[in-house]
Formats: C-alpha cells, sequence, structure tokens
C-alpha cells in the first residue's frame, strides 16, 4: 500500500484568530480521543498536527497528514468520521462554505481544494501501514509476556514453539504469510517519478535520433554544460552577496515550544516551520531544481535513512504561498537537540542546499560550505524560526524508527520459524 504525505493550508480570518487557537489548544490536550476531532478514529492515520503560522497579517493553519493509502480515499474517511471537528476548525479559515457539519461534500470539496502536496519527502519505514506497524508491536509484547513467564532457556527449538503456541491463543492471524519490509508495488510506486524522468528522456532522445540521427548529441551536451556554468556561477554569486541578519533569541517563544519536547510518554517529537523565501525568480527556481534531485534521490533509501540519519518517521517540504515561503514538517525520534546534531553531522550539504534559498539563512560559501556546518548559528536560526504545532497526533507514540524496524524483523522470524544459528540470532532480537 502507498503513502499519501500532504498538507491542507487555509487563510484564518485575523477576527477568528484567538477562537481558533483555543479551540485547537484544546484539541491538542488529547488528539487521539478528543471528542470533537479523535484522531484515532483513522485507521490508516500515523502522523498529524495542527499548527499556526502568524508571521503575516493574514495567518496560515496548516493540517498535516501523513497516511497511508491515496490521498481522497483518506480524505472521504476524514471526513466521514470528524465532520464536526472539522467544521468547528475551518469555520475560522477564509472561503468555508459549509453551513454545518451535515454538509460534508462541502467540507470534503474545501479540503480537497487546499491540499498542497509535498516537493520532497522522505519516510522512515517504508512498506510498513499503521495497521501493521501497530500489530508487530503487540506482537513483540505478547512475545516479552511468554518469555517473562519462563525460566528454562536452554532448548531454543522448545521455547519457540512454546512462544508460538502462547501467541496463537490470543489470536491465530499473526503473520499468516512473511511480509517483506516493502513489496515490489509499493517500491515501483515510491520511485514513480524516477521512472517518468526516464521514460521522458528516453522517449526525447528517440525521437531525436529518429528525426536527427545522432548528430544532436554534441550540441545537447554543450547546451547542457553551459547551462550548468551558466546556473553554477549565478548561485555562486547569489551565496557571495546574500544580505544576512542574525536570528534573535525569543525566550517565551522557545519555553513554548520547548515545553513538550521530550514528553516522559513519547520517544518522539514535532517539528515545524514557514521560512520566506529569498526573492527572486532564481531562488524559486533553485529551490524546485534541488527538490527534483531530492525526489528522485530519497526515495531509493529502502532501510528509512535520510542522508545516513536514522531517526525520522516522516518529513516533508512544500512551497506555498506561490513559492514564496518554504515550509517544512518532521516526525522525529530522541531530543531536538540530537536531531539537529545528526542533520548537521551527516546532511549539511542537502540541508544548506535546500535552506539556503531561504532569509537570513548562516552565510553559505561556495555552494553548500558553511551555512548549516555552523552549529550555534544554524540552530538559533531554527529555534527562532520554529513554529509550536498545538495539536501533534502520533499513532504510536513510544516507538522509535529503530523499534519498528526491529519489530518487523521479529515478526518475519515469528512467521518463518527459523532453526539452528537462526533461531539464535532471532533471539537476540527479543
Amino acid at each position: 500500500m502507498p503513502y499519501s504525505i500532504f498538507t491542507v493550508v487555509t487563510r484564518i480570518l485575523p477576527s477568528k484568530l484567538s477562537v481558533l487557537k483555543s479551540l485547537l489548544n484544546d484539541i491538542g490536550l488529547d488528539p487521539a480521543n478528543n471528542p470533537l476531532l479523535p484522531l484515532a478514529k483513522l485507521e490508516s492515520l500515523h502522523f498529524a498536527s495542527l499548527t499556526i503560522f502568524e508571521e503575516t497579517s493574514c495567518p496560515y493553519l496548516v493540517f498535516e497528514h501523513n497516511v497511508d493509502g491515496f490521498t481522497t480515499v483518506y480524505l472521504t474517511d476524514l471526513v466521514s468520521k470528524l465532520a464536526p471537528g472539522l467544521h468547528e476548525i475551518y469555520r475560522n479559515c477564509a472561503d468555508y462554505r459549509a453551513s454545518d457539519s451535515s454538509a460534508k461534500d462541502t467540507i470534503l470539496m474545501f479540503l480537497k481544494d487546499h491540499i498542497v502536496h509535498p516537493s520532497a519527502y522522505h519516510i522512515g519505514t517504508p512498506g510498513r501501514s499503521q495497521l501493521r506497524i501497530n500489530t508487530e508491536q503487540k506482537l513483540h509484547n505478547l512475545i516479552e509476556e511468554h518469555l517473562d513467564s519462563q525460566t528454562e532457556w536452554s532448548n531454543l527449538e522448545s521455547l519457540s514453539k512454546s512462544i508460538h503456541e502462547s501467541v496463537n491463543q490470543h489470536s491465530n492471524d499473526w503473520c499468516v504469510k512473511i511480509q517483506p519490509r516493502i513489496d515490489r508495488f509499493e517500491w515501483f510506486y515510491a520511485r514513480r517519478r524516477t521512472w517518468l524522468l526516464l521514460a521522458l528522456i528516453l522517449l526525447l532522445g528517440y525521437t531525436l535520433i529518429q528525426n536527427y540521427g545522432l548528430i544532436w548529441i554534441p550540441f545537447a551536451a554543450l547546451a547542457v554544460s553551459s547551462f550548468v556554468i551558466l546556473w553554477s556561477a549565478i548561485l555562486w554569486h547569489k551565496n557571495a552577496t546574500d544580505k544576512f541578519v542574525p536570528s534573535q533569541i525569543r525566550h517565551e517563544h522557545i519555553q513554548q515550544i520547548s515545553v513538550r519536547e521530550d514528553a516522559a510518554t513519547f520517544v518522539q517529537n514535532h517539528f515545524a516551520n514557514v521560512i520566506d523565501v529569498k526573492p527572486g525568480w532564481f531562488r524559486r527556481w533553485n529551490l524546485r531544481l534541488v527538490f527534483l534531485i531530492a525526489s528522485l534521490t530519497t526515495p531509493w533509501s529502502d532501510k528509512g535513512e535520510l542522508s545516513g540519519i536514522p531517526s525520522i518517521h516522516f518529513a516533508h517540504w512544500a512551497l506555498i504561498d506561490g513559492g514564496k515561503k518554504l515550509l517544512f514538517l518532521s516526525n522525529y525520534d530522541g531530543s531536538w537537540e540530537n536531531y539537529l546534531d545528526d542533520f548537521i553531522d551527516k546532511a549539511s550539504v542537502g540541508l544548506t542546499g535546500i535552506w539556503s534559498n531561504t532569509v537570513d539563512f548562516p552565510p553559505t560559501k561556495h555552494y553548500t560550505d558553511e551555512g548549516s556546518r555552523n552549529g550555534p548559528l544554524f540552530k538559533q536560526y531554527v529555534r527562532d524560526r520554529q513554529s509550536y504545532s498545538p495539536v501533534w497526533y502520533s499513532a504510536y507514540p513510544r516507538l522509535s524508527v529503530q523499534n519498528i524496524d526491529r519489530n518487523t524483523e521479529i515478526a518475519q522470524g515469528f512467521a518463518e520459524c527459523p532453526a539452528g544459528k537462526e533461531l539464535k540470532n532471532w533471539f537476540q532480537k527479543l
């Protein structure tokens, strides 16, 4: 099953801003089971958030969705189950026309009209649905409960048999068939942009050969080389001459954001920001070019690592307001400090390649030098522009990416019933 990652971006009526803030704060106290918007009712939802961005005279409301399946199917389910909550939220936004929560078709059309799809995204647990992730965790819990009651570990084959008997007493549907981390359809679907681009290149090359033979190749190579050199020269000049104003430390802002981070009941955290893109057409198109490259490369990581970072569940970038602003949303494991340190140490090239196109990013030399490598300056820049999300929901708040991967390996071993050395290796994962 493929994933859908998107946001619903709407403008808030200025007169309704305080009402909406109060409403979202109430929902955020228990987003899973809140009476108005119980997000736990959505079986395909992994992570969601509602964030108000007040940087402009007409602030934004961004509703983040990371889900299984296709967007239209999910939105239909969302409206069917949570129409009252959606109506209470969006009646505070511009262009909303539904008279009450019974006008589900109107609500659905409003959501569809305001969808923003990501320019690039990352998935840390590819191939696993929300149901599968939670089912594999339940299986792991049942196995651990059985092992806690055992005193004899000398015969692993006998212990494995008793595990299966114990687990099957609770359900005989566990891992009926062995599931790979990601099936072939999902593997090809995740790389659909790569296949499409490759098909277009091959089609264009075939058409040119049919009409002009091979004489066009040196001219095409010259044109591409000239474009790359010119584009690189402009980017070099822009990075060398862009103005920079250091971010200010706003203690109240930092306190509001950090108060919910590293909660005892969560192993995950959430990040959200909207930043102005530097003025001019070049920066907007340079961002689009960077995102094109990222969208072609990030899906090839079957192990779910982003530039070697293994702690991100879902992350995505999107251009909004006609490309004038860059939206970034991330759901990750561990602390904010460790998260930023991982980006600086392992992904500074990509990080600088993207955010050097935004206003007041730390000075960048050449193309990707310095910038995010200046740790203190970069962290100050990020913290100042991070926004608080009053509503943030995770379908499995106690599971890290590594926990999910380990549970998948345990479930596969349970289904395969290994023996000998492989059985010993399986028990070591428990």
